[in-house]
């Protein structure tokens, strides 16, 4: 839960010493670097990012589970019906 604002948030967590070559490192410094400048509706928002020793954290915004669980036995969505969802889950 983000301190802050109460909201749930979701966090991503990496482990230093499995991100063996520079290339793995570098997938990780572009989806912090791309998702930190992107604000659109449909895409999640990084909220902080911090590293320790051993991890990196990409701190996001938290997607309910039950939608998911809705999508994944429908399989797919029409935009329409995609929409609607999304904008109940932002406000």
């Amino acid at each position: 839960m983000h301190i802050c604002n109460g909201r749930l948030v979701a966090i991503k967590i990496f482990e230093k010493k499995k991100l063996k070559t520079e290339r793995k490192k570098q997938k990780i410094k572009n989806e912090i670097d791309i998702l930190s400048r992107l604000i659109h509706s449909f895409i999640n928002q990084i909220l902080d990012t911090f590293d320790t020793e051993k991890y990196i954290f990409i701190v996001m915004e938290y997607i309910c589970a039950d939608l998911l669980s809705f999508i994944r036995k429908r399989e797919k969505l029409s935009e329409n019906i995609s929409k609607i969802y999304y904008k109940f889950k932002k406000s």
